[in-house]
């Protein structure tokens, strides 16, 4: 897992109507980690190795996640149904959520966001 820095020359930002520095999407999508200021970190991959296996995210499971806070993320194995769950807590502290994405038998299915306080 590797974030990088948010590069406000590489999105498209929407501002709440009336307002010119409270932003309400990027990239034309709801965004997670800050309350309408702008991220400074945003993901830059996420890679698991399952055996010899290298599984890397797409760009989609990482997409509009910022403010990651590497060392508050843990990683469960379910041996039994062979799914591996990346789980993290993330923000700038007002924007905080939770994200989980989910691993099954060496195949990305989905990830689940959601304010986490």
């Amino acid at each position: 897992m590797i974030d990088q820095r948010f590069e406000k020359s590489k999105h498209i930002f929407s501002f709440y109507k009336g307002t010119k520095n409270q932003l309400e999407l990027i990239d034309n999508k709801q965004y997670w980690g800050c309350d309408g200021g702008y991220p400074t970190t945003e993901y830059k991959s996420l890679e698991v190795y399952i055996k010899e296996k290298k599984i890397l995210l797409s760009n989609e499971a990482l997409e509009n996640l910022y403010q990651p806070n590497l060392f508050n993320t843990e990683v469960n194995y379910d041996k039994v149904n062979d799914i591996l769950y990346f789980q993290s807590s993330n923000s700038d502290g007002a924007g905080g959520y939770n994200v989980i994405w989910k691993i099954e038998k060496g195949i990305y299915k989905f990830r689940y966001v959601t304010y986490g306080f």
